[in-house]
């Protein structure tokens, strides 16, 4: 049976420690270690807390950190874990039972080096989740990025584990700068794995918290973040990945136009003028004609309109799965 280092950052979390127990607890896949990553800046009893329910895990430890954020809270667990995989779990989720049971099974089965699972989203924590027709795919590196560029899977760390030994070879690492991080590492890891699966049975909710940043409708630090992780992946791909790179860039071209709405309108009517998004806006048209950039070039007003009530009423809405 794989080992599953299950890293779990915290900062003024001490509301959700005794759920996120319990739901690791749940797991039906019990060869774990839990790595508790506290930012002992907290203003509440995070700390103590965290204390409270570690004799309650059979395997547990506790790794303080005093600077940095979610990125490098994720970088020291990966460090200090010693399981085969790897799962970076958010505290204010709720994975069901069989995640991690699931998903080891397909790993040892494919031999894979990341899994991916589908989630859906929800302000329950208990919705009524419609079981069809689930199904799993076997891709390459190049297949799963573009599935992740089509948003037919998740980009988000929480939806996936994936083999320690490929962290460790390719120096795999979050960025620490606040936002966004995981944009950034998926690529880059889907970049370096050989076989990644996708398991298309909602089987974690991503808890939709109405004051969450994700959930605000003029977030300048999600849609900033977003453009300077898709720019620098740009960069990333045109160096590392000559081959991929001209479908990368249609996909990272979209996505910034897109993320760009998620910002107020001073915000982004700043990017729509901005000489380095018209470079990359121009360079993409250049190559392909795509009528969703060549409206947002002529009508940037009306695009951000459209884009945010699509987001509002569809790409957020309740119950909503990849």
């Amino acid at each position: 049976m794989s080992k599953v280092s299950i890293v779990v950052p915290l900062f003024n979390g001490s509301s959700y420690i005794e759920r996120n127990t319990r739901y690791i607890l749940e797991q039906e896949h019990k060869d774990v270690e839990v790595i508790f990553v506290v930012d002992i800046r907290s203003a509440d009893d995070t700390l103590q807390m965290v204390k409270n329910v570690l004799p309650r895990h059979p395997n547990a430890f506790i790794v303080e950190k005093s600077e940095g954020g979610l990125g490098q809270a994720r970088n020291l667990g990966a460090e200090k874990a010693t399981g085969d995989l790897i799962w970076f779990l958010d505290l204010d989720d709720r994975p069901l039972p069989k995640y991690l049971s699931t998903l080891v099974n397909l790993q040892k089965q494919h031999n894979a080096d990341v899994v991916v699972a589908n989630c859906i989203r929800s302000r329950m924590l208990d919705p009524v989740i419609k079981h069809g027709k689930n199904s799993v795919k076997v891709m390459n590196s190049h297949e799963a990025m573009i599935e992740r560029g089509e948003n037919r899977i998740p980009v988000t760390a929480w939806s996936m584990i994936m083999k320690r030994d490929v962290l460790v070879k390719n120096d795999m690492r979050f960025m620490s700068e606040g936002y966004c991080e995981d944009i950034d590492f998926t690529y880059r890891l889907f970049s370096v794995s050989d076989v990644i699966v996708y398991c298309s049975e909602p089987l974690y909710v991503y808890v939709q918290n109405p004051n969450s940043m994700c959930s605000d409708e003029n977030s300048n630090e999600r849609g900033s973040a977003e453009i300077r992780n898709y720019t620098r992946l740009i960069d990333h791909m045109r160096e590392n990945e000559p081959t991929f790179f001209r479908m990368f860039h249609t996909i990272a071209t979209i996505t910034m136009v897109r993320s760009s709405t998620r910002m107020d309108r001073e915000h982004y009517m700043n990017f729509v003028k901005d000489d380095s998004a018209k470079k990359t806006l121009s360079e993409e048209l250049s190559h392909k004609v795509n009528p969703e950039l060549i409206f947002f070039k002529l009508f940037p007003r009306t695009y951000r309109a459209l884009a945010r009530v699509y987001m509002k009423l569809i790409f957020y809405r309740e119950g909503k799965t990849f």
